[in-house]
């Protein structure tokens, strides 16, 4: 038993550490970033609470994500959302995008991306009501409220050419071109 709290704890952290770290880059432009960490919707699709284009925190200093805004059954934090415009609130008529991370360790539920389906058709239904239906594509209304995307690290991490890790050399010899 002991292995496998150890593990879930491991996978904790480092989502702990991601989410500061992209908090940490959105303070650094003001809270104008173009990712927002562990961004919270309401089970009813409720918007993250905002102050300005930045998300409400409940949480302590080492823990600012926890407890969520929306502890109800049914509430969903993505661990990156992405705005359609960063320099307005987060909400369902300014969501692009969400990105879930996973690390070795974690689990990928089926029920978990439900939500994301469930919250994406709540924003194209929020973003049609929002900018009219006359005004959208051959007046359909919006029929994406979002992408979702699945990060899963290390097996999702950039590889070079020669398919060697980024964060490996590579096995090429670099050449200095003589004048």
């Amino acid at each position: 038993m002991r292995p496998v709290m150890d593990a879930f704890i491991v996978v904790r952290l480092k989502q702990l550490v991601v989410s500061h770290m992209i908090e940490f880059a959105d303070d650094l432009l003001d809270w104008k970033s173009p990712m927002k960490a562990e961004a919270c919707f309401g089970p009813r699709s409720e918007n993250p609470p905002v102050q300005g284009t930045r998300l409400a925190r409940l949480g302590g200093k080492l823990n600012p994500f926890y407890p969520m805004p929306y502890r109800r059954k049914g509430a969903i934090a993505a661990d990156v959302a992405i705005p359609d415009y960063r320099h307005e609130p987060l909400s369902k008529t300014n969501l692009f995008g969400i990105v879930e991370i996973k690390f070795p360790g974690d689990t990928i539920r089926d029920e978990q991306f439900e939500r994301y389906d469930d919250l994406n058709k709540d924003c194209a239904k929020a973003k049609t009501a929002h900018v009219g239906k006359a005004r959208t594509l051959e007046a359909k209304g919006v029929t994406k409220g979002g992408r979702v995307s699945l990060f899963r690290y290390p097996w999702d991490r950039i590889r070079q050419r020669d398919g060697a890790d980024q964060d490996t050399p590579s096995k090429k010899k670099s050449r200095t071109v003589k004048h």
